[in-house]
C-alpha cells in the first residue's frame, strides 16, 4: 500500500504535524509520500490520507495517479449532500442553500433560534464562529466564509439543538 499524506505548510519536506505520529506508524508497514512532494511513479494503488482536497485537487490527484478511492466516492463523503440524506434520520435537521438570498429566507421560514452555518464541506473557523441567531448574522457569517475560503457549492444550515 502507499499512502499519500500532506506536507506541512513550515516546511514541504515534512509530514503536516496533524498526521506525524501516524505517519511514522504507517511508515514502518506501507511506503509514505508527502503530497506536495515528487510522487511515486507507480501504477500501485494510492490512499490519500490527509485534509479535505477541494474537487480540483483530487481530480488533478485521480487523473496523474492510481487512486484507490474514485472521485466519485471521495465526493459522496466529502461533500454534505452525498453523506446527509443515507443518516437523516438519526441527525440534526439541516437545510440546504442555493445562495445567500435563500439561506436568509430558509431561516426565517425555518423558525429556528439558531443555526449552524457551513458550505458543502466547512464552516467557519475563525473566532466569529458559524452559530448565528439572526439573518444579519447570518449574512456575516456567509461573508465571512466567502472571504477566508470561498463558499463550496452551497450553503449549509443545521439547526442548532440542546444536547
Amino acid at each position: 500500500m502507499n499512502i499519500i499524506y500532506p506536507a506541512s505548510i513550515l516546511n514541504n519536506k515534512k509530514v503536516d504535524e496533524m498526521f506525524e505520529e501516524e505517519y511514522l506508524e504507517a511508515r514502518s508497514l506501507h511506503s509514505c509520500f508527502l503530497l506536495n512532494n515528487k510522487l511515486p511513479d507507480t501504477t500501485d494503488k494510492l490512499l490519500y490520507r490527509g485534509w479535505m482536497l477541494s474537487e480540483a485537487e483530487y481530480k488533478e490527484l485521480e487523473n496523474t495517479r492510481n487512486v484507490l478511492i474514485p472521485f466519485s466516492e471521495y465526493e459522496s463523503n466529502h461533500y454534505f449532500n452525498g453523506w446527509y440524506e443515507l443518516i437523516k434520520e438519526y441527525t440534526i435537521e439541516s437545510i440546504v442553500c442555493s445562495n445567500v438570498e435563500e439561506a436568509c429566507k430558509k431561516f426565517k421560514e425555518s423558525g429556528w433560534e439558531q443555526c449552524f452555518v457551513k458550505d458543502a464541506v466547512k464552516s467557519l473557523t475563525t473566532k466569529r464562529g458559524s452559530i448565528v441567531s439572526s439573518v444579519e448574522e447570518l449574512k456575516e457569517v456567509l461573508s465571512e466564509l466567502d472571504r477566508v475560503r470561498n463558499i463550496e457549492r452551497y450553503i449549509v444550515l443545521r439547526k442548532v439543538v440542546e444536547l
